[in-house]
């Protein structure tokens, strides 16, 4: 049939193959995506006829409508709607707290949006773009996950053709090395030799976790009352959500045992070595955690916390619904938790502290520090990105939020907490440091390069789909190249999150590439840091995070609101000027840069206060946090109950930093 197509979410060589299998007489493939080690099929099938080309597009303002925010609704509406219908109702039959079954959910909704968030912006683009609208799409290839079923019902209500092609790259995955449980929810029925490959897998890894069995306990060994759980893998300064360092040591490094995960590089161990009494290696399975009886003594109590777990589940595996596409998620609870309530328990842990993790194993911690009567808190060095799907994605009972803005986008996500507790960016004693390092950076740029005018582009969303679309990218990188080429005195400084972030583009990266070359350009991978931005005569992002900051100590910032949410979560700063067009891009910055001029560079370079990213901005939010903490661990040296002791702390906190620095959440601690 004339101008039939076929469209695929993710081009890979399993999509690959499904479509010229399935549907060979169709030789025109639409992309979203595209996957690895597929372009030397892609070349071999154009000479053959094929023709692939990737779907153009963008979630900002489109025709009038906001994609962007449909495809928030959809994902919610989606996501809300079978927790309820498939999920929910179920958990209450449960012999759970009503904590433990908002949390349980709120796995869920986290799990199920990373699933299906690209199946759902494809959905999105089709239904409310209407790319193709003169051609006749054949059949959409999804991607099997999970959720199939889900969105094999949302598509076939518009009435598209929907084909699911297998993915086996991630079937023998494990989420960590040796680690076999997760193989079991792969499992097909009739699939006999590989539920036997299964079964055997997972025989070996409960064997692992059982081997400790008879482990004498050890009764001298010092117990702590804070539990550090590490996910991330670096350390610096303005990352560390510590509340307490080695330059002012307090008793809670004293109270502190930190575990870390074996992936974590030695210079973030030796970071947080300082920050901790114990540094201990963890892992989800016994194979990776080491001889340290911190964790050897709890996993040896685990095959007796799995059967209770279990039990306390078992209901759930006889659904239906539950067999079909949320039975991992159910194992992966009960493995997790059977590790961490022991893991608490043995360890004395009254304060549960995360760093920047929403993996769903930290969700189950939290659940397990609240079963012996604890607390989990922490807080974040990433302003929340939209969209919304990352619904109920906090799993702090107290969460540490820099501002009212911070504050804001929590509550409206539904970010499950008892109590947000307003502190100030918690980096903000490195401030001054980070404007110090902006001066004797800007002096070595002007020392070794020919500038005037110096723009830098904090790159921290450009290798995330999710956030930023590949044509968005590539619009961007033009208008700072064309700007470079308007002035040879022009030079850019590109901040980028990491080495995948610029190298994803191999073509984009060719252009930067020359412009480094010729002295107009210079690449910074460094962590979270800030002097790249207060360095140049105006910064821009699209990004809140490292911008925000950067307008907060008076740098000028053009932020670029690609998704249409400034105005909901504005920054509340003189120095911010937004743009919803990329064509505006170089005119926005040319006039920053002229009143720059006029005003010179070190032009109020400084905190400014009562903004709604931090209202404080005084250097002191890790005072607060570590007083916060102090309050928590006085009132369970009281015996109080863990509500009674955010009660305590809440209060204290008001008292002394005002009344509105305190919010209940939708999730109490009970």
């Amino acid at each position: 049939m004339k101008n039939e197509i076929l469209i695929v979410d993710i081009l890979n060589i399993y999509s690959l193959f499904s479509a010229v299998t399935r549907y060979r007489d169709i030789r025109l493939i639409h992309y979203l995506r595209k996957g690895r080690f597929v372009n030397t099929a892609v070349k071999l099938l154009t000479k053959l006829g094929w023709s692939f080309e990737l779907i153009q597009y963008s979630l900002d303002s489109f025709g009038g409508k906001y994609p962007f925010k449909e495809l928030n609704t959809a994902m919610l509406d989606t996501i809300t709607t079978y927790g309820k219908k498939v999920f929910s109702g179920e958990l209450k039959k449960l012999n759970i707290s009503e904590y433990e079954h908002k949390r349980l959910l709120t796995c869920f909704s986290s799990h199920m949006g990373m699933e299906i968030y690209f199946e759902m912006q494809l959905f999105i683009l089709l239904s409310v773009n209407n790319l193709f609208e003169n051609k006749n799409i054949k059949a959409i290839l999804l991607r099997k996950s999970l959720f199939s079923d889900v969105l094999k019902e949302i598509y076939e209500r518009r009435k598209f053709s929907t084909y699911f092609y297998r993915s086996f790259d991630k079937l023998f995955i494990p989420r960590e090395l040796y680690s076999w449980d997760k193989a079991i929810l792969r499992a097909r029925k009739k699939n006999y030799r590989k539920i036997i490959k299964i079964i055997l897998f997972s025989c070996c890894s409960l064997v692992f976790k059982t081997a400790l069995l008879f482990l004498k306990s050890t009764r001298n060994m010092k117990k702590h009352k804070i539990c550090v759980l590490l996910s991330n893998s670096f350390g610096t300064v303005l990352s560390n959500g510590l509340p307490w360092g080695v330059e002012e040591p307090s008793y809670l490094r004293d109270e502190t045992i930190a575990f870390y995960r074996e992936t974590m590089p030695k210079e973030a161990m030796d970071f947080y070595k300082k920050r901790s009494d114990k540094f201990v290696k963890y892992s989800l399975n016994p194979i990776n955690c080491g001889r340290n009886v911190e964790i050897v003594k709890p996993w040896s109590d685990f095959a007796g916390f799995l059967i209770k777990n279990i039990s306390r589940y078992l209901p759930l595996f006889n659904l239906h619904k539950i067999n079909r596409w949320l039975f991992g998620y159910i194992f992966d609870v009960i493995v997790d938790l059977s590790f961490f309530e022991p893991l608490f328990l043995f360890n004395g842990t009254k304060i549960l502290w995360f760093i920047d993790s929403d993996n769903t194993h930290m969700q189950v911690a939290a659940i397990a520090i609240n079963r012996v009567g604890g607390i989990s808190l922490g807080t974040s060095g990433s302003l929340a990105l939209l969209p919304e799907w990352s619904i109920h994605h906090n799993k702090n009972d107290i969460f540490f939020v820099w501002g009212k803005r911070f504050l804001n986008i929590s509550i409206n996500t539904k970010d499950q907490s008892d109590s947000f507790v307003m502190t100030g960016h918690f980096a903000d004693k490195a401030f001054l440091d980070e404007i110090k390092k902006a001066e004797e950076f800007r002096s070595s740029l002007t020392k070794k390069y020919r500038i005037k005018n110096v723009v830098t582009f904090f790159d921290t969303g450009s290798g995330w789909d999710q956030f930023i679309t590949p044509r968005r990218v590539f619009e961007i990188y033009e208008q700072f190249f064309a700007w470079l080429n308007e002035d040879n005195s022009n030079f850019l400084v590109i901040k980028a999150k990491g080495q995948k972030t610029i190298n994803k583009y191999p073509e984009l990266k060719k252009e930067i590439d020359k412009f480094c070359t010729t002295g107009h350009a210079l690449i910074s991978y460094e962590r979270s840091a800030v002097y790249p931005g207060l360095a140049a005569d105006v910064a821009l992002s699209a990004s809140p995070t490292l911008s925000s900051i950067t307008a907060m100590l008076g740098r000028p910032v053009i932020f670029y609101d690609i998704q249409g949410t400034y105005d909901e979560y504005s920054f509340a700063l003189p120095t911010v000027s937004v743009i919803d067009d990329v064509c505006k891009m170089r005119e926005a910055i040319n006039i920053a840069i002229r009143k720059k001029q006029n005003l010179g560079y070190q032009y109020k370079l400084g905190p400014i206060k009562d903004s709604a990213v931090d209202q404080f901005a005084d250097g002191k939010s890790i005072v607060r946090m570590r007083a916060y903490i102090e309050n928590l661990l006085e009132a369970f040296d009281q015996k109080h109950s863990n509500s009674a002791a955010i009660r305590f702390a809440n209060d204290e906190h008001k008292k002394q930093w005002g009344e509105g620095t305190v919010t209940r959440g939708p999730l109490p601690v009970k």
